[in-house]
């Protein structure tokens, strides 16, 4: 070579993954394909069993609202909603009146008979009222006692 001049050799290195790994990523890639779609179907019959449809989920709660708010002239709202699969597949919640957010009740479909939305908005209401007026009653004739409760049935 002539001094002065310079010569670059370049080699390039092709490397076939297939080769190397004997097909390997295909069978990767498959069992992705066959894999994914099998949890998202188990996914689904599990959120299924404990939650209904996400569209049942969503128009009960407003439903129950609704109820609520018509049968009593106040508004309402639905603390959580879940489905019972196991049990009548009936949709059941718990709610409370915006006023008074620290009284928390069940509203929900009645799972023996037709479904009909029934609520515990009342027996709660009167439940808390005996509590606040009776219980200090109680707590004067037996001071001595650990534990009293007044309860309503």
């Amino acid at each position: 070579m002539p001094h002065g001049t310079e010569t670059k050799v370049v080699v390039v290195v092709e490397l076939n993954y297939h080769s190397i790994t004997g097909g390997r990523n295909e069978i990767i890639k498959i069992k992705k394909i066959l894999v994914l779609p099998v949890f998202a179907i188990f996914g689904g019959i599990i959120f299924y069993i404990f939650y209904g449809t996400p569209w049942d989920l969503i128009s009960y709660k407003n439903n129950f609202e609704e109820y609520l708010e018509n049968k009593y002239n106040k508004d309402f709202v639905m603390e959580e909603i879940s489905f019972a699969f196991f049990h009548g597949k009936a949709y059941h919640g718990y709610a409370h009146a915006k006023e008074n957010p620290e009284l928390i009740f069940y509203v929900g479909q009645n799972r023996y008979t037709t479904k009909e939305t029934e609520d515990s908005y009342l027996d709660q209401t009167w439940q808390k009222q005996a509590k606040d007026e009776l219980g200090p009653i109680v707590e004067h004739f037996f001071p001595d006692s650990f534990h009293n409760a007044v309860d309503i049935y």
